[in-house]
Formats: structure tokens, sequence, C-alpha cells
């Protein structure tokens, strides 16, 4: 009775060190993860290596993502961000997230504030240039 629990506590505390280590590969690497586009708007392309399969989204429905999801790769991928003209008149900032098995790789794109028209002089629609002093044509 004794050895059958022995050869049971041996099992017991060797069986854990025979477990199979975690993959600890990195599964993709995303140099740039910061981008900026004018007011206009425009598009970013993220390339990558997927060793794993992937997916892209961003809750913003100005922004566009193609493709936005993969399979597993040893070719670079290259997905094209677009963005929207910016109509407010504030700067935003923009997140894509990028999902890849277990890990998660954050994409920020700025984008910068819709300029102002200029202003109407007395009520009228003609303005003034500032720097000369005369009407603009």
């Amino acid at each position: 009775m004794k050895r059958l629990l022995l050869a049971l506590l041996c099992t017991v505390i060797l069986l854990p060190s025979c477990r199979k280590e975690e993959n600890k590969e990195v599964i993709v690497n995303i140099e740039q993860t910061e981008y900026s586009l004018p007011e206009q708007g425009g598009a970013v392309d993220i390339a990558f290596v997927p060793l794993t399969s992937w997916e892209a989204a961003c809750t913003d429905s100005f922004v566009s993502i193609d493709p936005s999801k993969g399979e597993a790769s040893k070719e670079e991928v290259h997905v094209k961000v677009t963005v929207d003209a910016n109509d407010a008149p504030y700067a935003r900032a923009i997140k894509v997230k990028f999902v890849f098995a277990s890990n998660t790789v954050d994409i920020t794109i700025t984008q910068d504030a819709m300029t102002p028209p200029p202003l109407p002089i007395d009520g009228n629609m003609e303005t003034e240039d500032i720097t000369e002093g005369k009407p603009i044509e």
C-alpha cells in the first residue's frame, strides 16, 4: 500500500514537469503603430507577416479596412485602412485593433481637424486678404 501511494505521489509530482512548454513564439510584428492623416482623409498601409489567423476592426463608421481578416502566412500581408475626411472642428484619434490568436496590436491614426472657411466681412461673401488689405478675387 505504501508503494502504491509513493508511486501515485511521484506520478502527481512528475506529471506537471512533463507538460509541453507553451509556444512563446512571436505571432506578429507590426513595426509602425502610429500614423497621421490630413483633414481630407486618406489611407495607410499596414504591413506584417501573420503567423496565425488574424482580424482587424474599428468601431468608427468613417473607417474602412481591407482586408479585415486573414489566415496565417509566411508572406507579408498589406492591410489598407481608409479614413474619410474629417468635417469636425477638432482633430480625432482613430483606433484600429488587430487580433492575432491571443495577441492584440492597437494602431492609432490621428487626423487633423477641418480648417474652417474664411469668415465674410461686413455680411457679404467677399473676404479680405489680411496680408495686403485687398479683397480676394
